[in-house]
Order: C-alpha cells, then sequence, then structure tokens
C-alpha cells in the first residue's frame, strides 16, 4: 500500500508548524506529484498523489500546499493541483477503517485518526468515497462530521474594504466590502487574504480583517444626502480643510481612511486632505467640481517629513513619495480621474493651478 510510512523528525514537525492553516477546502489533482515531508523538492518522499485524487488543502507555503494525506499532513506542489468541490469532512470516530468497497466486507486499507479531514467524491449508500493509500476508498458516512467549516471566520473592520479578483492591488476590481461582515479566509498569500463569499471567492488586504468584533462600532451619521464626515485628523491623515467641506459619499471618505492607514509610519508626513463636498452637495465655494462627494483635493508630499503645503516647483517636493500616495488612491479607490501638474508622478492629467495639489474623483 503505497504512501502510508510514518515519517518522523524536527524538520517535518518545524514546516507543520510554520504554516497556518487558514482552513480546508477541496483540491483535485491533475497532474500525479509526488507528496513530500515539507515543502521543498529535496525532502523525502511520502507517496504520489495520481491524478482524480481529492485531498483537502490546509495552508500554503509559496508554490505548496498543506494536505490532509492519508493519516497524515504532507506536502504536494500547487501546480499539480486544481480547486475541486467543498465537500471537506472530519473523521469523528476515534479510529475510522478506511476499506477498498463500500462495505463491511471490504478489505481494509488503513485507519484515520479523529479530527483526519477527508474530501467525499461519491456517495454509495451510507458509505463516501475518499482518496487513500493511492487510490480510491471507502469509509462509512456515520463517522464524518458535517461538512467541515472551511476557512477562519474573520470580520472585516474598515468599511468599504476592496475585493478584488486575485492577490494584489492590480487585479480586477470585484467589489466592496462592509465593516463588520464576518468572511472565511481559506489562504493568505504575502499581505493578501482570500476570502470564501456565496458563489465566487475573492481578495482582500489581510490588515483589513480582523477578530470577531472587530468591526464593530456606532453607526456613523449621514447625511440627508447619505454623504458621511471625513474626521479631521485619524490614523495617517489629516484634514486641511474646513469641517462644513470634508463630507463625502461613504466610498470616498472610507476609501480615503484606508489610504490614510496603509500610508502611516516610515517616517512620512500624515497625507494632507483638502475640500471633498458640502454636507448636502451642490455648489461649493471655490470650486467648479466637488459637488457630489466625489471629488477630493490631497496636497502633494515633501521630502522633510513636515505635513504643510508645497508646490511641485519647490526643493522640500518629493516626486517618489507623492507617487507612492498616488499609487494607494489607484489601489483603494475606483478611480476616473487625477488631474495634477507633474504627469511624472503618476497615472495623472495636467490642468491649470493644479501645481499644490492633486484632485481626485471616483466612480
Amino acid at each position: 500500500m503505497q504512501g502510508v510510512r510514518v515519517v518522523r523528525g524536527a524538520a517535518v514537525l518545524a514546516a507543520l508548524a510554520c504554516t497556518p492553516a487558514w482552513g480546508a477546502h477541496a483540491k483535485q489533482v491533475t497532474v500525479q506529484a509526488r507528496v513530500r515531508a515539507a515543502p521543498q523538492g529535496s525532502s523525502a518522499v511520502l507517496g504520489t498523489a495520481r491524478v482524480g485524487q481529492a485531498f483537502a488543502a490546509i495552508g500554503k507555503s509559496g508554490d505548496w500546499w498543506l494536505i490532509q494525506f492519508d493519516a497524515r499532513r504532507a506536502w504536494i506542489k500547487a501546480a499539480a493541483l486544481g480547486r475541486s468541490g467543498d465537500d471537506v469532512r472530519r473523521v469523528s470516530a476515534d479510529r475510522l477503517t478506511v476499506r477498498a468497497g463500500a462495505g463491511d466486507r471490504f478489505r481494509a486499507l488503513g485507519e484515520l485518526p479523529r479530527g483526519a479531514l477527508v474530501v467525499v467524491q461519491a456517495r454509495v449508500g451510507s458509505w463516501r468515497q475518499i482518496s487513500f493509500g493511492g487510490r480510491q476508498a471507502y469509509v462509512h458516512a456515520q463517522h464524518l462530521s458535517a461538512r467541515a467549516t472551511t476557512g477562519v471566520l474573520l470580520e472585516v473592520k474598515v468599511d468599504g474594504a476592496t475585493l478584488r479578483a486575485g492577490a494584489g492591488a492590480a487585479t480586477r476590481e470585484l467589489g466592496a466590502l462592509k465593516r463588520g461582515r464576518r468572511v472565511r479566509v481559506t489562504e493568505r498569500q504575502g499581505g493578501w487574504s482570500r476570502i470564501a463569499l456565496s458563489g465566487r471567492d475573492g481578495w482582500t488586504r489581510s490588515d483589513y480583517l480582523g477578530e470577531l468584533g472587530a468591526g464593530q462600532q456606532p453607526p456613523r451619521p449621514r447625511s440627508s444626502r447619505g454623504f458621511v464626515q471625513l474626521a479631521a485628523s485619524g490614523p495617517g491623515f489629516a484634514s486641511y480643510a474646513a469641517e462644513s467641506g470634508r463630507w463625502g459619499t461613504p466610498r470616498m471618505v472610507y476609501g480615503l481612511e484606508r489610504i490614510g492607514r496603509r500610508w502611516q509610519g516610515g517616517g512620512r508626513p500624515v497625507m494632507r486632505v483638502g475640500d471633498i463636498s458640502l454636507a448636502g452637495g451642490g455648489p461649493m465655494p471655490g470650486h467648479a467640481s466637488h459637488q457630489l462627494g466625489v471629488d477630493v483635493d490631497v496636497s502633494p508630499v515633501r521630502n522633510d517629513g513636515r505635513a504643510l503645503p508645497v508646490t511641485i516647483f519647490e526643493s522640500s517636493y518629493s516626486r517618489a513619495l507623492t507617487r507612492r500616495l498616488l499609487g494607494l488612491f489607484v489601489s483603494e479607490l475606483p478611480i476616473q480621474l487625477i488631474f495634477f501638474n507633474d504627469d511624472a508622478a503618476g497615472p495623472v492629467q495636467r490642468w491649470p493651478n493644479h501645481d499644490n495639489h492633486f484632485h481626485a474623483r471616483i466612480r
């Protein structure tokens, strides 16, 4: 019976311990591959995963998946796996006998311990087909829990957290998540978390998620236009606008707050935020736009660490830091246009009188 040897050693234990279990979901083998004791090609071979077999994927390290392989956990190259269904079950018996066919009369192939995860590939009466020992095998359904919860339950802790198609700010935007929404994280990659939503998966920044209760706060008051007000200051930002001019759509205001959180630290000055809109929208003194809650003025960044005004012509102006800030705007907000007269600073358009601030408009 291939692939049922027990492998011991500190290297294996360390490899398992260093990988967070962000949940269990089904993966099907699309290319035959060796299963190893650690996430590296030189580690001990534990067995072979064959095309068509399905395993519960528990965590990821680089381009390796940690899977439940028979009675133990092991590693396989991610390129060998494709997404399968989500019928992941947990063994509820102390020892569950695995058989060659759907019935007690069939030969026993081995045992699974309590808590082991299996992927149900088919049903035959009261028996369930799984992958075990390099072949199709069967276990009795009464010793499997209800469908295993897939993923770690977390809560969105910021308003308007962007949901994307992939693990990166350059990937397609799918929508936004409300503060307080509970989501299941099934994978982490860099600073991004993959979350399972009804009907689809998506990615959001990991720092937008927290333990349950992290997103709870009193509802923010809204104007008659449905606008919310940006605070005078917050993490990573400060407003130089009058109190009456700090109102905007929730998408705009929450986006500015997210940008501030990502911007803060590193010896950089806070982001200086100017006018957005009036509480009720409409004409705003000093502006031809800023009527719909979707426009905002922001100061360029200085190179001396001071949160003060600056123009693009002064020696204290930092093009590099301003470019970085503009990159956060593009990452966090559905930008329609940015007016700014330093076209080397990012995806901007020149416009008269935009030497001392950039004007961003969102969709």
